[in-house]
């Protein structure tokens, strides 16, 4: 039929028809895939497309028409179709759930699926079976292009009947659609449509392989939520806590925007002028997850919410909402990461032999149907861990092992890493478990290696605080040479302590009528030959020091002279009065002696603080 919009673009769809396989196919197919004669007696399937997937929940009764038992059977599905799969299951009765395989040849655009009974089907005998089917990108934007206020209309194709290699006695398909506003949708006698719902069938006696398109355009402002590729990084810490990060590369894969984007009409009103635009992504975080964080390549991203709900009763789960830093339309993408913190003991036994199962979810936990195109789990192990096995409920690819360096580390800590492409919330949402064995030395290497560090950097510093970077004699000096010179320094210091006591004692004696003849002049004429032996022993050691010794001589004879000087200018003074000339000699006789008492001071100093 043809549909013209705003008098421009005319949409065009073609009726379906039957299109049946060759006959000698169809038998190579029953005859290789059957041990009996099977029939499906009844088929009911729904197909729901009210979100970005294509879900297909088929409740098959089969039956075994043939003499012997069979002990599987075939599901099928057209070689295009199949190639869009991401979750196949099936489950009995029983409620078990079956094993299927998929054939590794595909003929004439027909893949086949093994599937294995649990018990075998008796002849005249029945099997109910529920089969759930998922399938990513199968539903079409039409128009491709449309703009920030125009509603994203879908287009969706698919088969009116089950498409099975077997004869199917009855079927009904119920198709559910995301709104009641329905452009265009195959018209299969007898066919009922009921708001979002459309009711094809039922059938009867409908041959195997036989194909009638099903097509639907409607209208679905879900949001098209596609993980391009995703990281999922676990590390464990024996000391307490999962460490767990997200890293995310979005894109919308709705429409796309036509025209430019205005953040004002956007800003007054959301709803109208960005109906089919991703504003938010919420996801359900564990309820003991703490210190939660989301960030992108910019910094923090502070636009999000996070509140505690209840999933159901006894089970509390946080609620994350996010908000990129712009809407995103179709087309558009974003990147940025997230993290949080959980207990190590809600996610981390130990069996009866010693071995550790780590038991986690596969990646987060997005409200909304989401397809991962790539997802990536990354399981930083401690440090020491052995033995290290994977067990993944679906087929992963590029499973690998490698070392992760970081702090404290010797050898590195092990990590496996294992992918998954093209599934969706169930497959996430469903647990994996690595088991490894860990010793209590390995928990303890780390401690130790702190402690360890810690006493080597305590005695760095014992070292250093020993260290003295004083003025220390020449290269050439040995230790025997250094002793000897510390043990002539310290006699220098000895006579010139005397010294000093004994000019003090002929200063302050005023009584005396000049230093000629005073009792200690002979002790002083022996200090100074005493003096100048150690001196040139000095010299000999060490030259800088010996320079100091002798300037210190120095400074004592000047002060000896002139303390000999005042005693004769006072003697004279007790006679009689001075002339003003000898007087001003007598002031600056006095300066000079306190200036030889500063210079002495301060050499016996320097000599006291080579010897500490």
């Amino acid at each position: 039929y043809q549909r013209r919009v705003r008098g421009r673009e005319t949409w065009t769809f073609y009726s379906s028809k039957m299109i049946k396989l060759p006959f000698v196919i169809l038998v190579l197919f029953f005859v290789a895939s059957t041990q009996g004669t099977l029939t499906n007696v009844d088929v009911k399937r729904t197909i729901d497309i009210s979100s970005q997937l294509a879900k297909h929940v088929i409740d098959l009764t089969v039956s075994n028409q043939g003499k012997e038992a069979v002990s599987s059977l075939h599901f099928s599905l057209p070689k295009e179709q199949a190639s869009h799969l991401s979750l196949l299951s099936i489950v009995d009765s029983k409620k078990q759930k079956l094993e299927v395989a998929k054939e590794v040849t595909e003929k004439d655009g027909v893949a086949l699926y093994t599937v294995a009974l649990s018990t075998p089907l008796a002849p005249s005998a029945t099997e109910n079976l529920k089969i759930k089917a998922i399938f990513t990108h199968v539903l079409t934007p039409f128009p491709t292009h449309i703009t920030q206020s125009e509603r994203q209309l879908i287009k969706y194709k698919d088969n009116v009947y089950f498409f099975s290699p077997y004869l199917t006695e009855k079927q009904a398909t119920i198709v559910k659609l995301a709104s009641s506003s329905i452009q265009y949708n195959s018209d299969k006698h007898p066919t009922v449509v009921k708001d979002n719902t459309i009711n094809y069938g039922p059938y009867s006696n409908i041959k195997p392989f036989t194909i009638s398109e099903l097509l639907v355009h409607y209208e679905n402002n879900k949001p098209f939520l596609t993980v391009t590729s995703s990281t999922r990084l676990l590390e464990l810490s024996h000391w307490g806590n999962v460490a767990v990060e997200d890293w995310f590369n979005i894109r919308h894969d709705g429409a796309k925007l036509r025209g430019s984007f205005s953040r004002y009409e956007f800003q007054i009103n959301p709803q109208a002028n960005g109906q089919a635009a991703i504003k938010s992504m919420a996801l359900s975080l564990p309820g003991n997850a703490e210190e939660v964080y989301y960030r992108d390549d910019i910094g923090n991203v502070t636009t999000s919410h996070l509140s505690m709900r209840q999933r159901r009763p006894g089970l509390n789960h946080q609620h994350l909402e996010l908000f990129p830093r712009f809407p995103l339309f179709g087309g558009w993408q974003t990147e940025f990461y997230m993290g949080y913190n959980v207990p190590l003991g809600d996610y981390l036994s130990i069996d009866q032999n010693g071995v550790y199962v780590l038991n986690i979810t596969i990646g987060p936990d997005f409200l909304a149907a989401t397809v991962f195109d790539e997802h990536a789990v990354h399981v930083i192990l401690p440090e020491g861990a052995s033995d290290i096995q994977l067990i993944v409920p679906f087929r992963t690819k590029n499973e690998t092992r490698y070392k992760h360096q970081t702090y404290l580390d010797t050898e590195g800590r092990p990590v496996v890493k294992f992918q998954l492409d093209n599934i969706v919330n169930e497959h996430v949402n469903r647990y994996f478990q690595v088991t490894y064995q860990f010793g209590t030395l390995s928990l303890l290497r780390e401690p130790l290696l702190l402690i360890a560090s810690y006493f080597v950097f305590l005695l760095i510093v014992m070292f250093f605080l020993r260290f003295r970077l004083t003025i220390l004699p020449s290269k050439s000096v040995r230790p025997t040479t250094a002793a000897k010179l510390t043990e002539a320094i310290s006699k220098v210091l000895d006579l010139t302590k005397q010294r000093e006591v004994l000019l003090s004692s002929i200063e302050s004696d005023k009584n005396v009528k000049g230093v000629k003849g005073n009792p200690n002049e002979k002790k002083l004429v022996q200090i100074a030959k005493d003096v100048a032996k150690v001196q040139l022993e000095i010299s000999k050691l060490d030259d800088s020091i010996g320079g100091k010794v002798s300037a210190l001589e120095k400074k004592q004879k000047e002060k000896y002279d002139s303390l000999t000087e005042v005693k004769k200018l006072l003697a004279k003074k007790e006679k009689s009065s001075l002339p003003k000339d000898q007087e001003k000699i007598l002031e600056d006789l006095d300066k000079k002696i306190q200036v030889l008492d500063s210079d002495i001071k301060e050499i016996i100093d320097e000599l006291v603080d080579y010897l500490e």
